[in-house]
């Protein structure tokens, strides 16, 4: 009778045991499983946030279109205005070098025997033509000594001189490209 009573004393702690580490097993399965399932909770959440901001942005957009598309004059003509603003300013931007140009090298040739009598400004190519004339040839040493002045070559990009002419009338004409 001894070894049955220790046979269910045996039984009895294993059967303990295994309920200790199945209550362990349970809590760590159960732990983990409210962990994913908040986690989840979290993540759904989250992105059901996020798909009313994205959709509150896609709503705020199309009525934005609609008012425009709708007829609504004043942001029409704002943006009418605007493009037209845009491209007068850029014409302007592109063409104030070549009016700098020009009147600055109108002021430098401008001399006792000498003065601009052409002018011809490209505004694509940023080049600057000019004719200057000369009333003799002893202010011509003057007229080159102007244009190889190293002042007014670093204002340039290039100086080049196109023709050297005598008119009819006794005149010099210079014919310089200057690249802005």
């Amino acid at each position: 009778m001894s070894q049955d009573i220790n046979f269910l004393k045996q039984n009895k702690n294993q059967l303990e045991q295994r309920t200790k580490e199945d209550r362990r097993s349970f809590l760590l399965i159960v732990t983990i499983s409210v962990i994913v399932v908040v986690l989840f909770i979290t993540l759904l959440l989250v992105s059901q946030y996020y798909q009313n901001q994205i959709d509150k942005v896609a709503t705020q957009r199309a009525e934005i279109e609609n008012n425009i598309l709708r007829g609504d004059q004043r942001t029409k003509s704002y943006l009418i205005f605007y493009s037209k603003l845009q491209k007068l300013v850029d014409l302007t931007e592109e063409r104030a070098g070549g009016t700098e140009a020009l009147v600055s090298t109108y002021q430098y040739f401008t001399r006792k025997n000498t003065a601009i009598t052409e002018s011809l400004y490209d505004y694509q190519a940023h080049t600057l033509e000019l004719t200057v004339s000369s009333n003799s040839i002893f202010s011509l040493p003057e007229l080159f000594s102007l244009i190889q002045d190293q002042n007014f070559q670093k204002t340039f990009q290039s100086v080049e001189i196109l023709s050297l002419n005598r008119l009819g009338n006794g005149t010099y004409s210079l014919k310089i490209l200057l690249e802005i």
